[in-house]
């Protein structure tokens, strides 16, 4: 059964959504290299609760990461199923502007 896709989403949106989640799955893994580096050494937590903590973290970051590949892919689907607009036919609404030259450029910048 083939995917749905909601052509009223705005590319350049789910552009911003999926750095979001590149940038989430960086800062768990900062994270995760902080509490794996400091918390053994300061003594305060034992190796199995500071492993299980980097983990989690690690665990975080390959969820962000898996969410924003597979929003990307989406992304891509969306723009090859629109429609073409002709350049002189793209719509500015609420500071964005609407149109295949905008929305390829968008998703082509990741490649």
């Amino acid at each position: 059964m083939p995917v749905r896709i909601n052509p009223n989403l705005d590319p350049v949106r789910l552009r911003k959504r999926v750095l979001l989640f590149y940038f989430a799955a960086g800062i768990n893994l900062l994270m995760a290299l902080w509490v794996g580096s400091v918390g053994g050494s300061s003594g305060q937590a034992s190796g199995g609760t500071v492993t299980l903590i980097t983990l989690v973290f690690i665990g975080f970051a390959g969820l962000n990461y898996y969410m924003a590949r597979k929003l990307q892919k989406y992304l891509r689907r969306l723009v090859a199923e629109r429609p073409a607009v002709p350049a002189g036919e793209q719509k500015v609404t609420d500071g964005a502007v609407t149109g295949s030259a905008v929305t390829d450029d968008a998703v082509t910048k990741d490649r």
